[in-house]
């Protein structure tokens, strides 16, 4: 009996044992468990494989053994291994929870900023560097002569650029000169008669008063008929002296109206750079025929500006004068102060060379471009390199504050 006490004893550790470790196995399946223990071994084996019973009874106390063993080595396991895994997979958790939480908040936190401070501006990268280009050509037609400056050069305001053979327009100013000269004699002379008309006016009227002033018996019969008739040529004669000379005047500014053009052809056969920049598109030579109005090259000036091209529902805020950053493309690391200075009177499309025509045909909305002055501030490139080309038509980014 105490032995049997003592195996049910052991079986029941074992079995609490294993409800412990296996806890999901349901109480249904622990009752047969149990059940199955407390049958005998020898029932539940086939007749043909039946141990005798001393031999079933130490191959039990060997298993019983064994599995003492095993579970000790579990039950040792379970003391210390599923406890700090359990505190480690805690930990991790947390900290892993805490990493993400705290991710979210600085990407909220960063996306709020960067919503706030880009609000704050309006920003194109349809813009580009423009500049004061003026195409040149001659006054008169005529041959290249002389090239005196190169292609790219920088020339400044009043310089010559090329000169033409001007044999001809010499001729013409020296023959302008000579009719200027001879219409001034021609009315000095006019001048000179009307002077001498003058004096035989003056002297026949004096005739004519003093032969009014004595009585009719004192003076001959036909003595004041002929002073009148005396004055009266005297008269004509300062008239015809006087319409002289406004024709050798007329004659004399039309003369001299001849001597300003020939000077200014002759003046117009060398071209003079009209203001400071750099010569580009120049590639005549010495002896080729120019024409008047005929481009001969293109002078870009020192002025820099942006054409920056807006969207319209870009400009609800924006107004002369605010603030803007300028960046080039070919220099990025470089911000230049502007400001806006004007808006243009008309969409880009407006004025382009076939306007739209929206009360015809389909119509598609599209959002239409405003172009917009911006204008670079006093000492803007005075920290950008010497030597870097700003070029008309470079790329930029424009950035200009509204709020």
């Amino acid at each position: 009996m105490a032995e049997q006490a003592s195996t049910d004893l052991d079986d029941h550790r074992r079995l609490y044992r294993r409800e412990r470790d296996d806890g999901a196995a349901a109480p249904s399946n622990r009752e047969e468990e149990r059940e199955t223990e407390d049958r005998p071994a020898d029932r539940d084996e086939p007749p043909a494989k039946r141990k005798p019973a001393g031999e079933r009874d130490e191959d039990a106390a060997q298993k019983d053994d064994g599995q003492d063993g095993n579970e000790e080595g579990d039950e040792g396991d379970d003391d210390e291994g599923p406890t700090i895994r359990d505190r480690l997979h805690t930990w991790r958790g947390k900290i892993v929870a805490g990493g993400i939480l705290l991710v979210l908040v600085v990407a909220v936190t960063l996306a709020i900023l960067w919503w706030l401070d880009a609000r704050q501006y309006e920003s194109t990268k349809n813009a580009y560097i423009a500049a004061p280009v003026v195409d040149l050509s001659p006054g008169v037609s005529g041959h290249i002569a002389r090239i005196h400056v190169r292609n790219n050069e920088t020339v400044q305001a009043g310089q010559p650029l090329l000169t033409l053979a001007g044999g001809g327009y010499e001729v013409s100013l020296s023959r302008a000169q000579a009719e200027v000269s001879a219409a001034d004699a021609q009315a000095a002379q006019a001048r000179a008669s009307v002077e001498v008309a003058a004096a035989e006016q003056e002297r026949a009227q004096r005739e004519v008063n003093r032969l009014l002033s004595v009585s009719a018996a004192a003076r001959a019969g036909q003595e004041l008929d002929a002073a009148q008739a005396a004055l009266r040529s005297a008269n004509a004669r300062v008239t015809q002296a006087e319409a002289d000379v406004q024709a050798a005047e007329a004659r004399r500014e039309q003369a001299a109206a001849a001597l300003s053009d020939a000077q200014l052809n002759q003046r117009d056969t060398v071209l003079l750079a009209p203001i400071t920049g750099q010569v580009t598109n120049f590639d005549a030579v010495p002896g080729d025929y120019v024409t008047t109005g005929q481009p001969v090259l293109a002078l870009v000036g020192r002025a820099r500006w942006v054409d920056a091209n807006f969207k319209e529902d870009q400009l609800q805020l924006m107004r002369p004068g605010q603030p803007v950053t300028v960046t080039i493309d070919a220099f990025s690391g470089f911000e230049l102060p502007a400001h806006v200075e004007s808006f243009q009177v008309g969409t880009g499309a407006e004025f382009s060379l076939f306007p739209p025509q929206n009360a015809t045909g389909n119509w598609v909305e599209t959002t239409q471009r405003v172009p917009v002055r911006i204008r670079f501030e006093e000492g803007a490139f005075s920290g950008f390199p010497s030597e870097a080309p700003v070029l008309p038509g470079m790329s930029v980014q424009v950035k200009a504050k509204v709020r």
